[in-house]
């Protein structure tokens, strides 16, 4: 156990679905720069002799990944002293949920450890890769000042961060945003996108000199249509996107009606690990917005979520996918947001996940980063 950052994973050999778990979800991402190392836990009364495991594993492995290297685990004999189980703690980083994560004794073991648990391999991936750098940030920020348009600097940090995370954990695809004016926000999408991403923008109005401003920063990927909204439901891009697209803005046109037409669309549209971003979220000038998207999200309980709230926007995603945000959220956010010059904000979590998993961007109190409920203002359940 050589390494100070450890992925933590104890397999249980009767049963079927946790090599193979461990294999397609979490290995891939353990062999990028910067991944912590895998240490297995093993019981040889109940998983067999450590070789066997391992062979077994590297066998899955190699058929399931013939490109990449293998790197055997290291692997730790259960039971462990007291002493042992200390150094463990202070050593392992995350937690690999297994299905047979779920065994009561196990259960209780990995607990004591006090790490998270990452449940799938974009969640491992997310908590290894951490930069925030906001070089990006810093171009934009000037670029986009002269340009016309409402887009607070606290939301620019938000979208900054976020894409940036998407990007680093493997999170690709088109862009969509739902009015446009003279592209303040959207300026932002174009300078994230890769060549490969197409970006599509949509607004009633779309000058030459608009288009040209996108064009500079990422030429010759982009869908302009000068149209509403409903205009995307008879392009073949609304065949062709389906669930292709990794950001989403909504910032049209702000009836309630139309929101919700707007969402029901970015539902089709929306990637497996993509955002919606609605506009104007708890704006006390366009209450409808609000009401529409808690419309929107009661009649997709499940499907969809509310993970941010702030600076005037909402952001929800899949609710597979919440966790990940959440967790990108608590750990890159007050670091990032400084690191863009944010200051005088934090982050707000101040009810259980149960009940409305969700954080809040606000005024800081009490100099505090993260604040959780008023009962137990250090607890940050996800």
């Amino acid at each position: 156990m050589s390494s100070n950052k450890l992925a933590l994973a104890w397999p249980l050999r009767d049963n079927p679905a946790d090599l193979p778990t461990l294999v397609n979800e979490f290995l891939p991402h353990l062999s990028a720069p910067g991944a912590p190392a895998l240490l297995l836990l093993f019981d040889p009364q109940r998983d067999g002799p450590s070789e066997e495991l391992l062979a077994e594993l590297r066998r899955l492995f190699e058929e399931a990944h013939p490109g990449l290297p293998w790197t055997p685990p290291s692997v730790l004999e259960m039971p462990l002293s007291a002493d042992r189980r200390g150094e463990l703690r202070k050593m392992v980083r995350v937690l690999l949920r297994l299905p047979g994560t779920t065994h009561p004794s196990r259960r209780e073991w990995l607990a004591s450890l006090n790490a998270p648990l990452v449940h799938t391999g974009l969640e491992l991936a997310a908590m290894c890769m951490v930069d925030n750098s906001g070089e990006l940030f810093g171009a934009y920020h000037a670029l986009s000042a002269e340009v016309r348009g409402f887009f607070a600097v606290e939301s620019m940090a938000v979208w900054d961060i976020l894409l940036s995370a998407q990007r680093r954990v493997g999170i690709s695809g088109m862009m969509l945003e739902i009015g446009v004016l003279e592209g303040k926000s959207g300026l932002l999408l174009a300078m994230h996108a890769t060549p490969a991403e197409k970006l599509v923008l949509v607004d009633p109005q779309m000058p030459i000199w608009v288009r040209r401003r996108f064009e500079v920063f990422h030429p010759g990927a982009n869908l302009y249509l000068e149209a509403a909204s409903h205009a995307l439901d008879a392009l073949p891009i609304h065949k062709l996107g389906l669930r292709r697209f990794r950001w989403i803005h909504i910032d049209g046109e702000h009836s309630g009606t139309t929101v919700l037409d707007d969402l029901r669309r970015a539902a089709l549209l929306c990637a497996g690990d993509g955002v919606i971003c609605i506009d104007d979220f708890f704006s006390p000038s366009f209450p409808q917005v609000t009401a529409a998207t808690f419309r929107f999200l009661d009649a997709r309980r499940g499907e969809f979520a509310l993970f941010l709230v702030g600076a005037g926007k909402g952001y929800i995603c899949r609710a597979r996918a919440q966790r990940v945000y959440l967790q990108i959220i608590a750990r890159e956010f007050p670091d990032g947001l400084l690191m863009r010059a944010i200051k005088g904000k934090a982050l707000y979590k101040t009810t259980w996940a149960a009940d409305l998993n969700c954080f809040g961007l606000d005024d800081a109190w009490q100099d505090r980063a993260i604040r959780g409920p008023d009962w137990a203002p250090d607890m940050v359940e996800i």
